[in-house]
């Protein structure tokens, strides 16, 4: 019995050995894991963008559809969107009256007197009863904070999103159908002056470091070449590029979409927690593109 014991236990080795790896063949195994993570890391990155796109969609349709409510409920009429100006001065009164979709101010600081994380100027504001959820005023894709505010304990500002300067009331009076800015072009104070909804956009991502009141401004003067439209051939204000070199816009109809600019030189900046360095448009035909882009969707000539 003792050999067949030896030769079983001989046979033992043979299998281990057979079974286990070579230097060669863990190479090639640890290549195709390689090359497996190479493959997958960029899916699941394009994985991440697209629910945060869609997400941003579905607070752009919220808002939209709220402003529409609004609207039907105040005679037709837009609801105000007030300048930097406007804001600041009803926020200095003893008992301010927040008639503005957003009464309140973005920045890097904190508090005091920056109105950034006090959501008063959102939950009190007469647009909030039809979007009265916080988080739908914010992108997704917008998780940036300062470096002061992380050391204040602060997880995020309350707002990602501005609405077009050519809609709604820039200051408590405006009655005027002509833009505060760009006289040449019409401002819609109410819905049923809007021609072709489906084109024009009311609320947009804003570029953090540029977003400040809810009140975006830029020419809708399609031709950037124009001096008197777009002094220095540069943004006014500059447009978020969140998802992946795009931002999300909610258009007068009600339908949201995700646009993807195409000049890394003028529109897609970095976030630097600071004041934008902007580049001129002109020096881009790309750039050019983009500002034309957001301009002709922007308002129409009086």
């Amino acid at each position: 019995m003792r050999p067949k014991l030896l030769a079983a236990k001989g046979q033992e080795h043979v299998h281990a050995a057979n079974a286990a790896f070579t230097l060669a063949e863990l190479l090639v195994i640890i290549g195709v894991l390689a090359v497996w993570i190479l493959l997958l890391v960029p899916a699941l990155a394009r994985t991440r963008v697209s629910d945060r796109s869609f997400e941003c969609q579905n607070n752009l349709r919220q808002l939209m559809n709220g402003w529409r409510m609004y609207a039907e409920d105040n005679a037709d009429r837009v609801v105000n969107n007030w300048d930097t100006a406007s804001i600041m001065n009803d926020l200095a009164l003893p008992n301010p009256t927040y008639a503005t979709w957003v009464d309140d101010i973005m920045s890097w600081t904190i508090p005091p007197p920056d109105t950034c994380f006090n959501l008063v100027g959102i939950i009190k504001a007469p647009f909030y009863s039809y979007v009265n959820n916080v988080s739908v005023y914010k992108c997704p894709a917008d998780n940036y904070l300062s470096a002061l505010q992380r050391a204040a304990g602060y997880t995020a500002r309350p707002r990602s999103y501005s609405m077009n300067g050519f809609f709604g009331a820039s200051t408590p009076t405006w009655t005027s159908e002509k833009n505060e800015f760009y006289p040449s072009y019409a401002q819609f104070l109410k819905v049923s002056r809007i021609p072709n909804p489906s084109n024009l956009y009311v609320i947009l991502g804003e570029h953090p470091d540029n977003i400040n009141d809810g009140y975006f401004k830029d020419s809708a003067n399609p031709n950037i070449t124009s001096s008197a439209d777009w002094p220095g051939g540069v943004w006014g204000d500059v447009p978020a590029s969140n998802h992946d070199g795009a931002a999300g816009f909610g258009f007068a109809d009600g339908h949201a979409e995700i646009h993807l600019w195409t000049s890394r030189k003028c529109t897609i900046y970095p976030v630097r927690y600071q004041p934008i360095t902007k580049v001129s448009l002109l020096s881009d035909p790309a750039g050019i593109a983009d500002a034309a882009w957001l301009a002709s969707h922007t308002s129409v000539p009086y």
